[in-house]
């Protein structure tokens, strides 16, 4: 039986600093393996919230 989630993986949770060759291999990678990707941006100075992940 198939269902809507076949194939979902979780998303990783990666805290990185400003964007580098490394970032741009784990987009690519998502990009290989999936038709879309999310990129959330926060900033480290500020406290955690739902707007910092």
């Amino acid at each position: 039986m198939s269902s809507a989630l076949d194939g979902f993986e979780p998303p990783t949770r990666r805290l990185f600093q400003p964007l580098h060759i490394g970032h741009q291999f784990m987009i690519d990678q998502t990009l290989e393996r999936a038709e879309n990707g999310i990129v959330l941006i926060g900033s480290d100075s500020a406290g955690r919230s739902p707007r910092n992940l």
